[in-house]
């Protein structure tokens, strides 16, 4: 886990759960909290009209371009206020400065969680998670930090911790 004292610049992907908005505030207050444009897109997707394919697209564009008030406008506007639509407003109300997908794009941030939940799957659980591991904190953080090198090509960095180990 990076420190938050770490003088880095601290980007957080995710799908606006409120346990992990207020994990980041707490934690890292000074970190950008970008909501997952994939994640968005889905719960869109679960409301949209019949002629699904040209509304989305619409959204989409809106959103990649920094257009949050439009999307909501348009979500507002679909016939049927149930409350999937309601809770899908309240969500974007209350992520919309979370969605600047237009500025962080421009800056080469990624807007979207999965290439990392990939690379975590692949990278850490088919360690982590074999049949009768066990780790404690200190031996964990140490073999994550020895699987990114390793999987990195980093080897310098593989030599660097066992020295620092000894």
């Amino acid at each position: 886990m990076l420190p938050p004292e770490s003088a880095c610049k601290k980007i957080f992907v995710t799908d606006g759960a409120t346990w992990i908005g207020q994990w980041i505030a707490e934690r890292y207050d000074k970190a950008t909290h970008i909501i997952d444009i994939f994640h968005v897109c889905e719960k869109l997707a679960s409301v949209a009209p019949k002629d699904q394919h040209l509304w989305m697209a619409k959204q989409k564009e809106a959103l990649l371009n920094s257009r949050v008030k439009d999307v909501i406008t348009e979500v507002k506007a679909l016939v049927g206020s149930n409350d999937e639509i309601q809770t899908l407003i309240g969500y974007l109300e209350n992520h919309q400065h979370q969605m600047d997908y237009l500025q962080y794009r421009q800056k080469g941030w990624m807007i979207g969680s999965g290439a990392i939940e990939s690379a975590h799957r692949t990278l850490l659980q088919v360690r982590m998670k074999r049949s009768g591991q066990r780790w404690a904190n200190a031996g964990c953080d140490s073999m994550i930090k020895l699987r990114v090198a390793y999987k990195n090509n980093r080897y310098e960095l593989i030599r660097k911790l066992l020295k620092n180990a000894a």
